[in-house]
């Protein structure tokens, strides 16, 4: 990106400084207003936004602007997260939260890995591919999680949808479902 935006490659390096600028930044306003609603809602939504903000970071016309987009992208990130963990914790059962905590954590951890191999592999091309791949991906995601909740209860779509006879398999009871024990 530095050729493309006039800069030498110690200039470049501030992008990613402040995109951490932006992470901390989020975190920071979180502590003073944490979010607020579904969790759910929240995923699918900041999924999208941070998206777009990461594939803009990668087509913005100049260093300032650059500067902004990636910082913004940073803000984004943390809410983003912070709202996957409150996901995370909503939907997981009491009896199964450990084990929902250590899978999402090694998802994450084993597609941050894959996302860095194929960052590094497509960035010799154009170093804005990154950026736009892996905002796409995020943007795709929510759209396919849009689809999936679209039409679905207020309530979780994901405990509704076991059969009662799995609840204590999953351990779930019915009143941590949320459903009526006689239905």
């Amino acid at each position: 990106m530095a050729p493309r935006l006039e800069i030498n490659a110690a200039n470049a390096e501030l992008l990613p400084a402040v995109f951490g600028l932006g992470s901390l930044a989020g975190s920071m306003a979180l502590m003073i207003a944490p979010l607020r609603g579904s969790a759910e809602k929240a995923v699918i939504r900041l999924a999208a936004v941070t998206g777009l903000a990461f594939a803009g970071a990668a087509l913005v016309p100049s260093f300032p602007s650059a500067l902004v987009a990636f910082g913004v992208s940073g803000v984004l990130n943390s809410l983003f997260f912070t709202a996957a963990l409150a996901a995370r914790a909503e939907f997981s059962s009491p009896n199964a939260r450990a084990q929902v905590f250590i899978w999402t954590a090694a998802l994450k951890v084993t597609a941050a890995a894959a996302g860095t191999a194929l960052a590094g592999a497509i960035i010799s091309l154009d170093a804005r591919l990154p950026l736009i791949a892996g905002g796409a991906l995020a943007i795709a995601a929510a759209a396919a999680a849009r689809v999936e909740t679209r039409g679905a209860s207020p309530e979780s779509t994901i405990l509704h949808e076991l059969p009662r006879e799995n609840w204590p398999v999953a351990g779930i009871t019915p009143a941590e479902s949320g459903q009526n024990e006689s239905a």
